[in-house]
């Protein structure tokens, strides 16, 4: 029988340690070219899809601020703002 303190075999601290190490996903994003990826055809497609629907749920309404969280690279926040939305971006 398992206790939580030693949960497959790996104590919760160890647990918590882990997760609180973002070391890999920081090399991860150091590595990856999201505006490239977004640059490309398929990249296109995703971002002129996205934004369709963006501009359909704010409706036009430039008195909606808008909070965009994991901006990445700010492509989203950057064109809503120079449309006049109030952009915040994380």
């Amino acid at each position: 029988m398992q206790t939580n303190e030693t949960a497959g075999g790996i104590s919760m601290k160890d647990k918590a340690t882990k997760l609180n190490d973002t070391s890999h996903l920081i090399e991860y994003y150091n590595s990856y070219d999201e505006e490239g990826r977004l640059l490309s055809r398929h990249g296109q497609i995703e971002y002129l899809t996205t934004m369709k629907y963006i501009e359909e749920a704010l409706g036009g309404d430039k008195r909606k601020r808008i909070l965009e969280a994991g901006a990445g690279t700010g492509r989203y926040s950057v064109t809503l703002a120079q449309m006049g939305y109030q952009v915040d971006a994380l």
